[in-house]
């Protein structure tokens, strides 16, 4: 399982990191070392977090702890912002 370390996610002196991303289908499943807040802004799909499984779709705003694991399924394209 991959994770997200503060050091391949953030510049040096910043503790904050926004970016677009798209899926087409799924996102592997993986971990961070920091808290995620994702904003999905277009289309639907599921979110596993620690094994559980949420439907998840445009509007919706998910908070992830550091360590949790998760990944995003699709039956099309989704597109969100992670914070």
């Amino acid at each position: 399982m991959f994770c997200y370390t503060n050091q391949r996610m953030f510049r040096d002196g910043e503790n904050i990191n926004i970016s677009k991303q798209t899926i087409y289908k799924s996102e592997d499943i993986h971990t961070h070392e920091f808290i995620e807040i994702v904003y999905i802004f277009s289309g639907s799909g599921k979110q596993t977090i620690d094994q559980a499984e949420y439907n998840v779709k445009k509007g919706d705003l998910l908070f992830i702890n550091c360590g949790q694991t998760h990944s995003f399924q699709t039956q099309s394209t989704m597109s969100f912002y992670n914070i």
